[in-house]
């Protein structure tokens, strides 16, 4: 019908990439592969360092977290950010959800900002606020799909170690990074490296399981950073009850 209109779609598989820009797609999204990047970012971001989610030409869209910070528990307005770096706050993620930013708007321990700036400005910002990333101690990742092994691959791109829980045999890959098996048993957590691990990334597309892991992974280790995925928006306040310091679904994303 039209030539010039752009066509965005989704795609749940690489192969449906090629066959999707052929018929005429501008872009394809795959939001398995999105969804798992956001997730390893998560972890990556608890250094304080500013972790680059998109650009527009020169200026750069970031995510920081804030926890362990001095902006904590400070309005925008008297963090002073744009004196201090010369970054904007555009937004922020608080628990889950997405909210724009006003010099009222209160910065927690929780809470993810979101930075637009040039690449000196962020590096500034890393410069003043990031605290080194912790790169030795390993992340276990629970659910082998599009989703978990996305997450995987980020983070393998940062040097972070990490092994994938995965129940399916068909889903393992001939590498050291998967353990086969249920991660509500504790051996196989243990295996996957539980006891010392700095998070776990929860990314089954059964909410009820990421449930019950989160809160059995949380009273098993109480100040572990545990990211989960919801892939109903109703089940973000349940995830977050038991025990995730962040969630994250399709529709967040």
């Amino acid at each position: 019908i039209d030539a010039e209109v752009p066509i965005v779609a989704t795609a749940a598989h690489e192969a449906s990439v090629d066959v999707l820009e052929l018929a005429g797609c501008d872009h394809v999204l795959r939001l398995g592969d999105l969804l798992g990047q956001a997730i390893a970012r998560r972890v990556l971001t608890r250094s304080g360092s500013a972790q680059v989610v998109g650009e527009f030409g020169a200026l750069l869209l970031a995510e920081a977290s804030a926890a362990h910070t001095d902006l904590v528990g400070k309005s925008l307005r008297e963090s002073e950010l744009r004196r201090k770096v010369n970054v904007t706050v555009v937004g922020l993620w608080e628990r889950g959800k997405y909210q724009a930013a006003d010099p009222d708007t209160v910065i927690g321990p929780k809470t993810v900002l979101i930075l637009a700036g040039s690449a000196e400005q962020l590096a500034a910002y890393d410069r003043e606020y990031a605290r080194g990333e912790d790169t030795e101690s390993p992340v276990v990742i629970v659910g082998g799909g599009r989703v978990g092994r996305a997450a995987g691959a980020r983070l393998r791109e940062a040097g972070v170690p990490y092994k994938i829980i995965e129940q399916r045999p068909e889903r393992i890959h001939a590498d050291t990074h998967y353990v086969l098996g249920d991660a509500a048993e504790l051996e196989v957590l243990e295996q996957a490296g539980f006891r010392k691990a700095s998070a776990v990334l929860v990314t089954t597309s059964d909410d009820d399981v990421n449930v019950y892991i989160t809160l059995y992974c949380r009273r098993l280790q109480p100040d572990i950073q545990i990211i989960s995925r919801a892939n109903l928006d109703r089940n973000v306040s349940t995830l977050h009850r038991a025990g995730a310091d962040a969630v994250l679904s399709y529709a967040s994303l």
